[in-house]
């Protein structure tokens, strides 16, 4: 139980990640310490599973699948997303100058975090780093603008989205609101519009 508490609130805070452009979800589970346990989790979901649900039954595939982990990871996310989607959409209309200001702060923030878990510095590092530094100049020129888009984009979005969101240092929250879809996809999860959320979320599940 004391685990499973523990890991909702470490969900909270990937959600909370996930939700405002400029800090990734990826960079939160990795600081928290549960990201190679994250990654793996997700690897699971495949072909292999189903031989671990033939041979062993239910219990063996919750076992496999690491559902007791995974469960309570997903319960905090969405605590999270539902929360700060209100808060986020108020702050979108209201004050977007002081939002902005504050994501930026987040991104150079998180820029930080990451440089940490690095350890000592090698000069082998700086190629990854200045790829990493060309890359995220010229992504928001490459993606689409997809505000206008249908139902087929949004799915694109969701797995394009949330490839962004388990790596640490890139925020998916950022790209949706460089393809102009994070005020849409925000405005349904705050009202709960399920097929807006089930579109973008189907595709979120195909980007895992």
């Amino acid at each position: 139980m004391k685990r499973s508490v523990t890991t909702v609130l470490k969900g909270m805070g990937m959600g909370a990640a996930d939700a405002v452009p400029g800090v990734s979800g990826g960079t939160i589970a990795l600081i928290v310490g549960i990201y190679e346990e994250l990654i793996e989790t997700i690897r699971r979901f495949g072909p292999g599973a189903f031989g671990v649900w033939r041979e062993g039954g239910l219990s063996a595939l919750i076992g496999y699948l690491n559902l007791r982990f995974l469960l309570p990871l997903v319960l905090g996310i969405g605590i999270s997303l539902v929360t700060i989607a209100h808060l986020v959409t108020w702050l979108m209309a209201h004050h977007a100058l002081l939002l902005n200001a504050f994501f930026f702060g987040l991104v150079l923030a998180s820029a930080w975090v990451v440089m940490r878990q690095a350890g000592a510095w090698r000069w082998r590092y700086l190629l990854p780093l200045l790829a990493g530094l060309v890359v995220a100049a010229y992504l928001p020129q490459l993606l689409p603008d997809m505000s206008q888009a249908g139902d087929f984009t949004l799915f694109c979005a969701g797995a394009i989205a949330i490839s962004a969101m388990l790596l640490p240092g890139v925020s998916g929250s950022f790209l949706l609101l460089v393809m102009g879809l994070y005020g849409t996809v925000m405005s349904g999860v705050k009202s709960f519009d399920l097929g807006l959320i089930g579109i973008f979320g189907a595709g979120c599940l195909v980007g895992c």
